[in-house]
């Protein structure tokens, strides 16, 4: 049975670039079967161009207008809510994407049951959408960055039972998945149901009014930058051990909420499937509550265990020798 296709766009403000974005969505050679969009109170003319694209869209349009500011997460965690697919695309105001996207992350998701989560690259374009760098992973790599990083939530699809499983966003009391990116990408790494497509399918438009910034936005990352990228990195992970160790100990609260959850909601009815899924959770809280304890360890006693635990392979889970110095030298 053919999947359907939804695409949450959360706006506010973004009359100067959204007429693209949803062009774009248009020149889909598969269309999606809905466009949910939320829009965060916008004082320019953002509704009135959504509302006239909805008058000749090729696709229905479903508009919420809300009545305060729910902030980003709020916002796209309205609009992805809305969503009655069985693939969900959260999109950018200030994107566009190639006509293949959604094809392509269909055929991903239909390639293997398993997936709950797919990212795809993006090539990295100015306000005019001239070519800034080749992709956000290429500058990644040279940054010397891990895949785990890469977290875009313009790049991201998700199942409709991922998303159940997702929603509501974890927000009070957590400060490591401020957005719905982060929040995504970590739990499909948590489930192991997470998947990168090495494929750009969209501009990503770097312009003044951006909400975040990173190295893999540069127009392209050296060698040399990427050294140094990386040291500085490692020395800010290392400057506050105290900081470090309150980020692991809140990802194995997030991850016992996440356990709740799935108990009660499996990601998948496969039986056999939803006890594997449950075993790699309970092995990634395993390893993080050994990192913690590693933590809390004083003096040379704590580099006897890190090493111990890089021995055992511990750290692949992680960022690998990053996290392995990381817990050494803070």
């Amino acid at each position: 049975m053919p999947k359907r296709i939804s695409v949450a766009l959360a706006t506010y403000n973004g009359a100067d670039y959204i007429k693209e974005q949803l062009g774009s969505t248009a020149r889909q050679d598969l269309p999606p079967d809905e466009l949910v969009v939320c829009d965060d109170s916008s004082s320019d003319d953002t509704i009135k161009i959504v509302r006239d694209f909805s008058e000749y869209s090729p696709f229905p349009v479903h508009f919420e207008q809300n009545g305060e500011r729910l902030g980003i997460a709020g916002n796209f965690e309205k609009a992805i809510s809305l969503c009655r697919g069985d693939l969900i695309f959260s999109a950018d105001q200030d994107d566009v994407w190639f006509p293949s996207k959604l094809r392509t992350m269909r055929d991903v998701f239909d390639l293997d049951r398993s997936i709950g989560v797919a990212i795809n690259d993006a090539i990295v374009a100015n306000e005019d959408l001239s070519i800034r760098s080749h992709s956000v992973m290429s500058n990644m790599r040279r940054a010397r960055g891990s895949e785990k990083e890469f977290i875009w939530g313009c790049c991201t699809a998700i199942t409709r039972e991922f998303r159940d499983l997702c929603i509501p966003f974890p927000t009070s009391g957590f400060e490591t998945v401020g957005n719905h990116d982060d929040w995504f990408h970590f739990v499909g790494e948590v489930f192991g149901v997470r998947r990168i497509m090495d494929q750009p399918l969209q501009y990503y438009r770097r312009h003044g009014a951006n909400s975040s910034d990173s190295e893999a936005y540069r127009r392209k990352v050296s060698g040399l930058q990427g050294v140094l990228y990386s040291y500085r990195l490692l020395k800010r992970y290392i400057s506050d051990g105290s900081a470090h160790n309150r980020v692991l100990e809140e990802r194995l609260r997030l991850i016992d909420l996440l356990l709740n959850r799935f108990k009660e909601t499996p990601l998948h009815g496969d039986s056999s499937l939803a006890g594997e899924q449950l075993k790699r959770v309970e092995d990634k809280r395993a390893k993080l509550e050994r990192r913690v304890a590693i933590g809390n360890i004083a003096g040379w006693r704590r580099f006897t265990g890190a090493v111990a635990f890089l021995i055992s392979g511990g750290y692949r889970d992680f960022r690998g020798l990053k996290s392995f110095l990381t817990d050494v030298c803070k």
